[in-house]
């Protein structure tokens, strides 16, 4: 991506935020991986959990190495083919993620539905031999979204010499309805699948707890704290899905402004990171490890500081 971020604060968060996401969705598929080791077996979900968390790792290593390259002058992305490079990578890593993302959603949209529906239950019996495929599909699907938006114009691809040739002939409105058409299959449509997935996973969620109060009374009516939790971090996740769709489309679309520009590069460094956050917060394996490994962190800076041996303590399961 071609940008200068103007305002130094904005800069600032934004490489905090990449940081935090290299942190994070580091973290997820070591302990994904580490549990494969052991029990030498994978769920569909973690499969893909895992890959989108690699992929977003990717994704902020180029973010990171640009926001250093071109922000603070640490790292020489000036030359066009390490920027051409770069912005490629950057495009196809984004894209991938996001249809990664909406295929997670519909994991756990086929896992808890109470739905009989032959297509349902067919899909549902077929998902762990359909996952590679899947996996093959959203890398072609990216591949072909990005190359629309390469050749829709001078301007924004980073391909001058195809885009010349592609171009010479065509309006601006063509160019226009050319690129609305890759924000569409790139962005749009994986965002109105997850979309729908999340609201048929909240209703199913709304329905059990209200269900579950009306029949039992205040004394015996199990705890519904955990159901509220979950159904909040679902919200959250579709905000932050939403905010990004947003960003993406003030820097796709609509303004060429700073501000908005700065709005929108800030939206999207930081969307990986904050959603991979919450997808931590409401897995209960990955908070534990994660629960762990902040332990296990003060414990050695305690031991470097003089302050005693390592101390240990329960992580609730």
């Amino acid at each position: 991506m071609s940008y200068l971020i103007d305002d130094v604060l904005s800069t600032v968060f934004s490489v905090t935020a990449v940081l935090l996401g290299l942190a994070v969705n580091g973290f997820i598929p070591l302990v994904n991986i580490k549990d494969w080791v052991t029990v030498r077996k994978m769920k569909p979900s973690d499969r893909i959990l895992t890959v989108l968390c690699s992929t977003r790792f990717l994704l902020q290593f180029t973010f990171f190495l640009e926001l250093t390259g071109i922000s603070f002058g640490l790292i020489p992305l000036s030359a066009y083919a390490a920027y051409c490079i770069t912005y490629v990578v950057e495009l196809l890593l984004d894209l991938f993620s996001h249809w990664l993302s909406m295929w997670l959603c519909c994991l756990y949209y086929v896992k808890i539905t109470t739905s009989k529906h032959p297509l349902i239950l067919h899909l549902k019996s077929r998902i762990p031999g359909i996952t590679k495929y899947a996996l093959l599909l959203f890398g072609f699907l990216s591949f072909l979204t990005g190359l629309v938006y390469y050749v829709s114009g001078d301007d924004i691809s980073c391909l001058h010499g195809i885009s010349k040739n592609l171009t010479a002939n065509r309006t601006f409105e063509s160019l226009q309805e050319r690129l609305m058409i890759a924000y569409f299959f790139g962005q749009a449509f994986p965002f109105m699948m997850e979309m729908m997935s999340s609201m048929y996973l909240l209703s199913l969620l709304v329905s059990h707890v209200k269900h579950t109060m009306s029949n039992f009374s205040s004394f015996k009516a199990p705890s519904m704290d955990a159901h509220w939790s979950l159904i909040r971090y679902i919200l959250l996740l579709y905000f932050l899905s939403a905010c990004n769709l947003v960003g993406n489309l003030l820097l796709w679309q609509v303004t060429s402004h700073s501000i908005g520009r700065s709005v929108g590069y800030f939206i999207i460094f930081s969307y990986p990171s904050f959603h991979s956050i919450t997808l931590v917060l409401c897995n209960p394996k990955l908070k534990r490890e994660m629960v762990k490994t902040f332990i296990w962190t003060r414990n050695v800076l305690c031991c470097f500081r003089g302050d005693g041996g390592f101390r240990t303590e329960t992580v609730a399961q």
